[in-house]
């Protein structure tokens, strides 16, 4: 697994880490059918320079032929005091491509993906779903919503607003 810091804050309680490690696809060790891993830590560091790791999630299967397609997860906030990766994942059957956006978020002392919503489903293939974080918003959970706006090539056909369900755990959708 290759690693990298993907951010670094800073709070009350000292500073936050967080890295993502995955699978090297160019490593030619895998056959198709291998999923790629991807590795999510969330470390804090206090004042004393003591390192701990507050949530982690070791190896999440994802993706084929050992690419875990997660090289494009960024960092984002998500939250006053909250950041989480996004990223997408799916894959493409019988010539339609079904993704889903992933959003996995530190939560309590775990790692959790907490989105419902999809990117290209398939009983819509032609119409796409874009993710933004509304920064502004009433914030639920310590979450900020989501503008969710969804496009059929460059026409808004809706956008609205999915704030975080606690309860549930995830950012619900019901298209």
């Amino acid at each position: 697994m290759i690693g990298a810091v993907s951010k670094v804050s800073s709070d009350a309680d000292g500073v936050k880490v967080y890295v993502q490690s995955h699978s090297d696809p160019q490593a030619e060790i895998y056959s198709q059918v291998d999923p790629g891993l991807e590795g999510l830590f969330f470390v804090g560091l206090d004042a004393d320079k003591k390192v701990t790791v507050l949530a982690s999630k070791r190896a999440i299967d994802m993706g084929q032929a050992g690419d875990c397609g997660c090289l494009d997860a960024k960092v984002i906030q998500v939250g006053p005091a909250r950041y989480g990766w996004l990223s997408t994942t799916g894959g493409v059957w019988q010539g339609v491509q079904v993704t889903r956006y992933s959003l996995q978020v530190p939560l309590g002392s775990e790692i959790r993906d907490v989105s419902g919503i999809p990117r290209v489903s398939e009983n819509t293939p032609d119409e796409r779903i874009d993710l933004n974080v509304k920064s502004d918003g009433k914030v639920a959970a310590g979450m900020y919503p989501l503008e969710i706006t969804r496009k059929r090539g460059d026409n808004v056909l809706e956008t609205r607003l999915v704030s975080y369900d606690e309860a549930k755990g995830i950012y619900p959708w019901s298209p």
